[in-house]
């Protein structure tokens, strides 16, 4: 059975522990905010002085991998257009999440810490996060996981994460995805075996 655990990370995303950083870029998001502009702002902006140089657009299927940037914690930076921010309802977003997810599954990424731009919120926006994940998880040949790092999860982003599990835990039981989420502790290696999930699991 496929796997897709939430790691919900209480701290900022420039301070969430993970292996790859996403930075889903809108095009016309200048300048970035939400936790992509937080990211930016840690690496003194250098994302900025690449969408300015126009080394980075934030075109739909854009991809940039870097090395990870000092402070970060992680060991490389994923940087993924997604086009206006105005088409992104609906299907679009989905599609955006399909591209980025397929693309951590061939990196074989562990540990995917998520920058959301301002233009994505998860108190609305994720259920169609999930669908995505959750569509090129079911796409995928043999056995897949995904392990994405939620950061900034408290009061209504938590909030809006387990309704989100709870609207799609029939989809995924369908595709055979099994869905957890859990709280990061500090003390334990993400990549260790996780505790009881604190929301439903989808099941065959």
């Amino acid at each position: 059975m496929k796997r897709l655990e939430l790691v919900l990370f209480r701290g900022r995303a420039s301070h969430a522990p993970g292996d790859t950083l996403v930075v889903p870029l809108p095009s016309d998001e200048r300048p970035l905010r939400g936790d992509a502009g937080e990211v930016d702002w840690r690496v003194c902006g250098a994302i900025s002085r690449m969408l300015l140089s126009g080394e980075v657009t934030g075109t739909a299927g854009e991809a940039i991998l870097l090395p990870g940037l000092r402070p970060l914690r992680v060991a490389r930076v994923l940087l993924l257009g997604i086009g206006p921010a105005r088409s992104l309802p609906g299907r679009t977003l989905q599609n955006a999440f399909v591209d980025l997810a397929e693309r951590l599954l061939a990196l074989r990424s562990d540990r995917v810490v998520l920058a959301l731009p301002g233009a994505i919120h998860l108190e609305n926006d994720g259920e169609l996060v999930l669908r995505g994940c959750m569509q090129a998880l079911s796409a995928a040949r043999g056995f897949g996981l995904l392990r994405v790092v939620i950061p900034g999860a408290a009061g209504a982003r938590a909030a809006a994460i387990d309704q989100a599990l709870d609207t799609v835990a029939a989809d995924a039981e369908s595709r055979r995805i099994s869905l957890h989420a859990r709280w990061h502790d500090a003390d334990r290696d993400l990549t260790s075996p996780p505790p009881p999930p604190l929301a439903p699991t989808a099941s065959a």
